[in-house]
């Protein structure tokens, strides 16, 4: 070392090489970190995934030319093609889908948040539940487990909010802009009948008068609640409700839970009595009643 040169302890001999910098982080986008450590995908995404996944590994297929589609125009105009699909083609596109469940909350609009949070409270599912918004109030479900699915279908009715949540089987052709709930399973009560009535037989035989009976509700079997009896019963709504039932010459109103826009002038559901544009008016006023529980 030269007499102009100065060493200090702290510092690296002179002759030493710079050390070398640390490997940048790797981007977690970049390595399957991210595969590994991130929450389970939805299973739209997760279908996404996959499919985008196999078209890298597998050519794009020509339908048309591997006589699966047949394209045309309709009335030879280039600007409405047309595409018929093979049979077992399309089979194939709907496996995927057949044990999905349509869902719709009747008379209210709920967000897909909400209404996932909700369906896990009341569903209890012991495998994956996966919900997807279609758009116009209408959602679609997946769950993972076969008896999950069985039981989300034989029980209920299903209540959010308030309001009935209607459950349908899946079909190819359902479309959410177009549909019309024509049919629900509410809880219907007769307020003030008498004990002697609380009988499953005599209250299904009454209950053909007012809908399709499904089940009677526990507490009623029992007679372990008399303020009212309560079933629950396949309803039409396109048609007006039924507001009374007669026995022996006394007259029960019958009250419909959860069905909270009902036409007073016309009987039916779906608009306020402001809004009825019906000739028809009812006889007596139809009455809507407050959830009080789940039906047992």
């Amino acid at each position: 070392m030269s007499s102009s040169e100065t060493y200090h302890p702290l510092a690296p001999p002179p002759s030493s090489l710079p050390v070398k910098p640390p490997d940048p982080t790797p981007d977690i986008h970049d390595t399957d970190i991210a595969e590994t450590s991130s929450p389970r995908m939805p299973f739209l995404e997760s279908l996404m995934r996959d499919q985008e996944r196999a078209k890298d590994r597998q050519p794009i297929v020509d339908l048309v030319e591997a006589g699966v589609v047949r394209m045309s125009f309709v009335d030879g105009n280039r600007l409405h093609p047309s595409f018929e699909l093979d049979k077992n083609y399309y089979k194939q596109l709907c496996l995927p889908w057949r044990d999905s469940l349509i869902l719709r909350v009747l008379g209210r609009d709920i967000g897909y948040k909400a209404l996932h949070t909700r369906l896990v409270q009341i569903w209890q599912p012991k495998g994956q539940l996966d919900l997807l918004d279609l758009g116009a109030g209408c959602f679609l479900a997946r769950l993972s487990q076969s008896d999950d699915i069985e039981r989300v279908i034989k029980r209920g009715p299903w209540m959010v909010q308030g309001h009935y949540l209607t459950v349908r089987q899946w079909f190819p052709k359902f479309r959410p802009e177009l549909d019309v709930i024509k049919r629900t399973l509410p809880l219907v009560r007769l307020p003030g009948l008498p004990l002697m009535y609380y009988d499953d037989d005599f209250l299904e035989t009454a209950a053909r008068g007012v809908g399709c009976p499904i089940r009677v509700d526990s507490n009623t079997s029992t007679a372990s609640r008399a303020l009212y009896a309560r079933m629950c019963m396949e309803i039409d709504l396109t048609l007006t409700l039924v507001p009374d039932v007669t026995t022996r010459g006394e007259h029960f109103k019958v009250h419909y839970e959860g069905l909270h826009t009902i036409c007073m002038s016309c009987g039916t559901y779906g608009h306020n009595a402001s809004a009825c544009t019906s000739p028809l008016k009812c006889s007596a006023p139809i009455s809507g009643a407050a959830v009080s529980d789940q039906m047992d």
